[in-house]
């Protein structure tokens, strides 16, 4: 092999190389992008804020980040921090039918406010029905009702998630939603 082939074997090995350095280097930024928005918001879980106000903070932070994978990314990385539901709430009774993963949906209601909490043997499953959860918890039966999820579609989540995974997400949105129906419904308790 002549000098000059040589040469360019050198060059094109250096490009691939440099390539995979950089590709490397993006995906590096993409996962610290992630890490930064996991870390510098670490009050999730916002209960007690109204939810007006939740969505804007929820929107802000997924809307930090670049695309759609990268969101749906954070939100699984909250589901592995979220913990799991104790082994007694996980009964037949708050299991949502029609998913593929098992996921458990428990609700209470108390103060005249309605709390959600979830798990799943899904990491996706638990952190977009986590993402709902902590969305709606601590918030009236009215508010609840009035609102609509809708507003996830252009942050580009439910496009990265399977058919069955949307499914999910619209079970546990229709067992929030019918909880809020029947507690609004109900007259409150008087007093004895």
């Amino acid at each position: 092999m002549n000098r000059a082939a040589r040469s360019i074997i050198a060059v094109n090995r250096s490009s691939g190389t440099r390539n995979r350095r950089r590709r490397a280097k993006k995906a590096t930024a993409s996962r610290n992008r992630s890490r930064r928005a996991i870390n510098g918001n670490r009050d999730f879980r916002f209960r007690a804020m109204d939810l007006a106000w939740k969505q804007v903070q929820l929107t802000a932070l997924l809307q930090a980040l670049k695309n759609g994978q990268d969101r749906l990314a954070l939100l699984v990385e909250r589901a592995k921090e979220r913990p799991p539901l104790a082994p007694e709430l996980r009964i037949d009774g708050n299991l949502l039918p029609g998913c593929l993963a098992k996921l458990w949906l428990t609700t209470k209601f108390q103060d005249g406010k309605c709390f959600f909490d979830c798990d799943s043997d899904s990491l996706v499953v638990k952190a977009v029905a986590g993402l709902l959860c902590d969305l709606y918890s601590g918030q009236t039966p009215a508010e609840i009702v009035a609102h609509d999820p809708g507003f996830l579609t252009p942050l580009g989540i439910t496009q990265h998630m399977t058919p069955n995974r949307r499914n999910a997400l619209s079970r546990v949105w229709e067992r929030i939603r019918g909880f809020a129906e029947v507690q609004g419904a109900s007259p409150p308790p008087t007093a004895s």
